[in-house]
Order: structure tokens, then C-alpha cells, then sequence
């Protein structure tokens, strides 16, 4: 199977993937489990308050998540707009063997047995290179990400 897709990364979902990294729920469990653990070490009555540290580590857990956000919101807009790399029209080509990107500056070719991680979220699929580098995958009515999901899953399982 041969099949070759063309798109451009729209601000939206390069911003949608920077927070998906942020905003995923083990992250904010986690946060949440270490502020209230420090507001128990640092309280000598802590059993007498422990109503009181849940409602206020909810309550700076979910800042310390709006305070990020609005971060990275203000990062990733101005990585989008400096990098012209990110906004080049991206072909990609899925064969049996290997995924090919092609831009106007550059060309990849990766084994299905080198992807590191695949993410679907609703309207992007993201297909992880490394712990930090991804392809970003924009849902598009030429194409469904599902079947591409799908199709890249089963390739990368038989190279394994």
C-alpha cells in the first residue's frame, strides 16, 4: 500500500501539540500528589486540616495548570511564527517498508521499526521520533488520521 498526503500545520494544532504534552492527566495527577504531600510534611497538625490541604492543593494545582498553559500557549505561537520550517507544505508517503516526509527543505525517510510513539488525539496524530520530536499529523477531509493510526500501528508491530 501507497499512499501519499499533503498538508500544512495550522497555528491551532503545533498549539494543540505543545499543550497535549502538558495537559495529559498523569502529569496533573502528579503535580497534584506532590503539592498536597508538601502541605502535609510542612503542617504539624496536618491530620486536623486535611480537608483544607485537599481544596487548596486543588486549587494551586489548577493554577500552576493555567499558569503553563498560558506559557506555553505564548511559547509555541512564537516558535510557530519564527519557524518557517513549521508552516512548509509536508508531503508524506506511507509504503509497506518505510514513511517518507518531504518539504521544500528537507526529505526523511524513517523505518516504521524507529518510531518511538504514536498518539491519536481528535484532530491531530502524532507519530513521536524521539521523546521530544514528533510529525504533526492534521485531521483533514482528503484523509482519515484513523487509518493512518491504524495502518502505522500494524506495520510498526510487524517490524518488531
Amino acid at each position: 500500500m501507497e499512499k501519499t498526503i499533503k498538508y500544512t500545520v495550522k497555528r491551532f494544532d503545533y498549539i494543540k501539540f505543545c499543550l497535549s504534552r502538558i495537559l495529559n492527566p498523569r502529569s496533573v495527577l502528579l503535580f497534584f500528589i506532590y503539592i498536597f504531600l508538601i502541605q502535609i510534611l510542612l503542617d504539624k497538625n496536618s491530620l486536623d486540616y486535611v480537608a483544607g490541604h485537599l481544596i487548596m492543593a486543588i486549587g494551586i494545582t489548577g493554577a500552576a495548570v493555567l499558569i503553563l498553559c498560558l506559557i506555553n500557549l505564548y511559547n509555541s505561537s512564537r516558535v510557530y511564527s519564527k519557524d518557517k520550517f513549521l508552516r512548509l507544505e509536508t508531503t508524506f508517503t506511507f509504503t509497506d517498508e518505510y514513511m517518507e516526509e518531504t518539504t521544500e527543505a528537507t526529505k526523511f525517510v524513517l523505518n516504521y521499526k524507529d518510531i518511538y510513539k504514536l498518539q491519536l488525539l481528535k484532530t491531530i496524530l502524532l507519530v513521536y521520533i524521539s521523546p521530544i520530536r514528533a510529525f504533526v499529523i492534521p485531521k483533514s477531509e482528503d484523509y482519515d488520521i484513523k487509518e493512518l493510526y491504524a495502518h502505522i500501528k500494524e506495520k510498526r508491530a510487524e517490524e518488531r
